[in-house]
């Protein structure tokens, strides 16, 4: 489960630098996202990036959510649950489970605990 697959990456206390960086801020707080992430290598790596401007450029320009849907169409995506038919780069939006899920399944969420925890910590909102 998510909450699961979340602390897996978050509590390990590993011996090297960690960045947790949320979804929806990598698609809608793209250049920021972008800086910090340079930023981390940078201060725990010692990176040197040359023409940096330019890859940040062509980083934002090629990880278009609209880019990937399109090539996925077209030649397809390792990373798909092929258990279903739908792609992996499916909506895209921001706070799309407030269209998907039934009162019935938020309030569930709402009543798990772990999980309540998890997406507090993260400042996810769920209440609906």
């Amino acid at each position: 489960s998510w909450d699961k697959h979340v602390i897996s990456w978050v509590d390990v206390k590993w011996t090297v630098p960690k960045l947790i960086i949320k979804y929806e801020d990598l698609v809608y707080k793209k250049k920021l996202v972008l800086d910090h992430i340079i930023s981390f290598f940078i201060s725990n790596y010692g990176f040197k990036f040359n023409n940096l401007d330019i890859k940040k450029l062509n980083i934002i320009k090629s990880t278009c959510f609209n880019k990937l849907k399109k090539e996925e169409e077209i030649s397809g995506f390792n990373e798909k649950n092929n258990k279903n038919n739908n792609s992996f780069f499916s909506v895209g939006e921001k706070d799309q489970w407030k269209k998907v899920l039934s009162k019935k399944q938020i309030d569930r969420i709402n009543n798990n605990t772990l999980f309540r925890k998890i997406m507090n910590r993260f400042n996810y909102e769920i209440s609906s």
